[in-house]
């Protein structure tokens, strides 16, 4: 097993917890138009399917099995349940994107860990749902729930109303981004990216360039000014965090999607770059890495490179050397760590399946033997 994979399950099990609890609480009209938002193991939605409710879901992230948007169907629905999410922004965000599709005189429903704040959220909302209550609490777990009045005092109704202007300081200057809720951490440049940038060397003018887990597409948005002729692929989870990137660089393709499968099948990149999230809720999960390194040899070509940035405890040097021939830690400090890995091996392109694009006919891959580890630089 992959020391990558030893974080699966947590977040299911918490998601399973917090799945029975609700579903023992709420009691709804029978035939009720519902709208579920953000289940992630998607298990809320069948079980109201299967009472006989009317069921629509809209997540924001898309998983293996869903796709997302950055905004739900406009209903009206009779109920929503809405889950508790990690961001405070993005929940409050989505409680509005809620309320907005609901019906006056209907139920919104909101669960989560007591762990994760869900005892502040009453307080949080006073101003929006000023009768929001507890109506289930146990195994660590509370369900809340309001009647959506006619008129919601500061109801935000549609994604632009969410839409920011962040100023990022930069080497080469600050650059406004177009962020919302939850795709940008506090607003501003996270040390993480910010130490990318400064270690990966320009791509070769007109580069193909694949950005994955864009968010607001910050470090391709970076690159291009250094390279202004690249040719920009970008991929997130986050339907949102892809608006957002759409907005800040009109010009490049960008894919929603969790897996390569949402990229074109035959495009191969020159070089891959990527600040990867490594939590899903409170839990460490490993999932999108794992993903982008599987899919990573496969994808770039014969002189092609992927430099990723990551917490320092991340597990990841040995899943990088049975892909690839080359792998660098270029730098670190006390909590990240940049890397780079080139020259896929033959083992990590048959993982994938399909040929790598080459330059030039017949060019020979020479043999060059394993690099040693760098010493991090302090």
């Amino acid at each position: 097993m992959s020391r990558l994979d030893k974080t699966t399950g947590r977040a299911q099990a918490r998601e399973d917890t917090l799945t029975e609890v609700l579903l023992g609480a709420i009691d709804l009209p029978d035939g009720a138009a519902v709208l579920v938002v953000d289940d992630g193991p998607d298990t809320i939605g069948p079980a109201l399917a299967a009472r006989g409710h009317t069921v629509t879901r809209w997540f924001r992230a898309a998983t293996l099995q869903h796709g997302a948007k950055p905004w739900p169907e406009a209903g009206p629905f009779a109920a929503a349940t809405v889950r508790l999410s990690k961001d405070k922004g993005a929940f409050e965000m989505a409680v509005h994107a809620a309320l907005s599709v609901l019906s006056p005189g209907a139920l919104l429903v909101i669960y989560g860990g007591n762990d994760e704040g869900i005892k502040s959220v009453p307080r949080r909302l006073a101003g929006l749902l000023p009768d929001l209550q507890t109506v289930e609490a146990k195994r660590h777990c509370r369900v809340l729930e309001a009647i959506r009045p006619d008129e919601v005092n500061g109801l935000k109704a549609s994604l632009a109303d969410w839409a920011l202007d962040a100023s990022l300081a930069f080497e080469d200057g600050p650059v406004t981004h177009k962020v919302y809720p939850g795709v940008f951490a506090k607003g501003g440049l996270d040390n993480a990216t910010a130490a990318l940038l400064a270690c990966m060397p320009d791509p070769p003018a007109g580069a193909a360039v694949l950005d994955y887990g864009c968010g607001a597409g910050v470090i391709a948005g970076a690159l291009l000014r250094r390279v202004p002729d690249l040719k920009l692929q970008l991929l997130d989870a986050d339907a949102v965090a892809a608006e957002a990137a759409r907005q800040n660089l009109p010009d490049a393709l960008v894919r929603v999607g969790a897996s390569w499968s949402a990229l074109p099948a035959y495009q191969r990149y020159d070089r891959i770059v990527s600040n990867p999230p490594i939590h899903d809720g409170k839990e460490r999960d490993y999932s999108v890495l794992q993903r982008l390194i599987d899919g990573a040899p496969g994808r770039l070509v014969d002189d092609g490179e992927m430099w990723l940035v990551l917490q320092r405890q991340v597990p990841v040097s040995e899943e990088l050397w049975l892909r690839f021939d080359e792998v660098e830690e270029v730098w670190s400090d006390t909590r990240f760590r940049v890397w780079r890995a080139a020259r896929p091996s033959r083992q990590g392109i048959q993982e994938v399946g399909g040929p790598r694009r080459r330059k030039g006919k017949n060019k020979e891959r020479k043999e060059r033997k394993k690099p040693k580890h760098r010493e991090p630089r302090r």
